[in-house]
């Protein structure tokens, strides 16, 4: 990927001064910040092993943890178009708009998140045997709670996008870290 875009972004060299240690400085925060959030999407299932140390309630528990995760699919794309309207709105000091794109985002996840986990929620043992089979209906009250967790999960996600899209990385490492 570097070298196809060393190739196609050529004709931009040289056109103003790259800082390098900024870069460098901004990629480090970037990197604690992927990291503490990848431990909190993933603390919960290395503490089930660690803790219980029986591979068949792990893998309920992973059963419940797939769909649980549906939500952070949607909040994905989401936020990579959300960090772009707010970066660009930020950028020509457009903080109205900034601020509505913030307002419209979390008003329409939150339309969608909250009946989509009281609907998983409801659910759940229907969807556990629909998707794995009755032999997994031990992960139906799993996934009852772990929905919630990652609907909030998925929020907060969403809002660790608008805070890195106006570059307050420091707020969002510790944010995060606590979460942990």
């Amino acid at each position: 990927c570097l070298l196809i875009s060393q190739y196609y972004c050529k004709p931009l060299m040289g056109r103003d001064t790259f800082d390098k240690k900024g870069l460098i400085s901004y990629s480090s925060k970037v990197l604690a910040f992927t990291f503490a959030t990848l431990l909190i999407m993933n603390i919960d299932l290395i503490s089930i092993k660690i803790i219980l140390k029986d591979a068949l309630a792990t893998g309920f528990y992973t059963a419940a943890l797939n769909l649980a995760r549906i939500p952070t699919l949607i909040a994905l794309p989401l936020s990579i178009v959300l960090f772009q309207l707010i970066t660009k709105s930020v950028s020509d000091n457009d903080t109205e708009r900034a601020i509505d794109y913030i307002n419209n985002t979390l008003r329409y996840l939150l339309l969608f998140l909250v009946p989509f986990a009281i609907i998983i929620n409801a659910t759940s043992h229907d969807l556990i045997i629909f998707i794995y089979g009755s032999v997994y209906s031990a992960a139906t009250s799993g996934l009852s709670i772990l929905v919630f967790g990652m609907t909030f999960i998925t929020i907060s996600i969403v809002m660790n996008t608008i805070i890195l899209a106006v570059c307050k990385l420091s707020w969002i490492i510790l944010f995060n870290f606590l979460l942990v």
